[in-house]
């Protein structure tokens, strides 16, 4: 089986981000900030990223996002996905998030001030997701990949 470490970098009210190592190949990676408002350590479903851990990616025909990779045995949650997105804020805070609790790759990070046509305040995000996803899949070649998630230093 493929395997692949997603260490995580930072974390902020503007999301988690972290970098995606496969192979010589390394992406941007993009989540919600941790939340825990019901202190049991597995982290608050659709508004915190999930707990450091070792995951099997299952590739599976999501009803929403198509072909993806599904992060499977996620204690407290389901149908955690790696899709494209570019911004994962606390929206709970005024910061725009297009994730509810998955992962997002990107090629570079940046920062949006605008999003679906509408001026935002400037936020941290991932860029040119879609191509970064492209690039993990054809990798993972729809067989399973282990991830690794390992917690900010």
């Amino acid at each position: 089986m493929k395997t692949a470490i997603l260490q995580r970098k930072e974390t902020s009210d503007e999301g988690t981000f972290g970098a995606l190592t496969f192979d010589s190949k390394t992406l941007h990676t993009l989540e919600l900030p941790w939340r825990d408002l019901n202190n049991d350590g597995l982290g608050d479903p659709e508004k915190s990223c999930i707990t450091p851990g070792t995951y099997v990616l299952k590739w599976i025909k999501s009803p929403s996002r198509g072909w993806v990779y599904e992060v499977t045995n996620v204690k407290g949650r389901s149908h955690v996905l790696i899709h494209s997105a570019n911004l994962a804020g606390d929206s709970d805070k005024g910061w725009v998030a297009e994730l509810l609790g998955c992962i997002a790759l990107g090629l570079a990070r940046g920062v949006m001030s605008e999003h679906k046509g509408q001026k935002i305040k400037p936020q941290k995000c991932v860029t040119s997701s879609r191509t970064a996803c492209q690039q993990f899949f054809e990798w993972g070649g729809m067989a399973p990949v282990e991830l690794t998630i390992k917690a900010a230093p």
